[in-house]
């Protein structure tokens, strides 16, 4: 049980808002959040009460092949999910009351499977920490792993894209210039290297 200090508005809650987005109803929206745990259960290991988490959108078992392999966002365990037979997290009266990605965020709780939740340095504001509970990860995660590689010291990127992308020092590498593909519809990239080379980050002008 998270105490929300923070929540995100992402656009995937807008979609739910302006019902381009299917969904169960009646739900509560928001999946970016940041707080402090309240209570655990007795099987807990993650966190305990007090902790400052980001509660985060992939939840995973733990043993499975994906997770075994460093691929929790493949895991497909139904484990941080209620059964049928399960009370519901959320629900008024008879009424099961969906949480959007598990989380539901827009709320002054939120229950959640311990996988969701990471810990985190007290002193890191709330504000700020919650975007990484889905923007940060999502935009970094979908955008360096498969096109970031380090070559001679300088970053490539395969097939780079008109959105921002930032790859880290992990990288070890110096930012290059790329051409866009014909269908992108842009005339090329810009260069652009952070002074301390902590970060690499080149944008699409379109």
């Amino acid at each position: 049980l998270v105490r929300v200090a923070a929540v995100g508005l992402c656009h995937s809650d807008l979609h739910i808002i302006d019902g381009s987005f299917p969904t169960a109803f009646p739900v509560v929206p928001g999946h970016e959040v940041a707080g402090v745990v309240e209570q655990v259960g007795p099987d807990v290991r993650a966190v305990k009460p007090g902790d400052h988490v980001i509660v985060c959108l992939t939840f995973h078992c733990g043993h499975c092949e994906h997770c075994n392999s460093g691929h929790s966002n493949r895991c497909q365990t139904p484990e941080a999910a209620r059964t049928a037979e399960e009370t519901p997290r959320l629900c008024r009266g008879d009424e099961t009351i969906d949480q959007f990605m598990k989380i539901g965020g827009f709320a002054e709780q939120v229950l959640v499977h311990e996988s969701g939740c990471v810990a985190i340095r007290r002193d890191i504001p709330f504000d700020k920490a919650c975007l990484i509970g889905c923007g940060v990860t999502t935009g970094v995660g979908a955008a360096v792993p498969p096109t970031i590689r380090a070559s001679n010291g300088v970053a490539r990127s395969p097939t780079p894209t008109r959105y921002t992308v930032t790859g880290t020092r992990s990288a070890r590498a110096l930012p290059c210039a790329f051409p866009l593909p014909a269908n992108e519809g842009a005339p090329g990239m810009s260069r652009i290297a952070a002074s301390s080379i902590q970060t690499v980050v080149w944008r699409a002008f379109i």
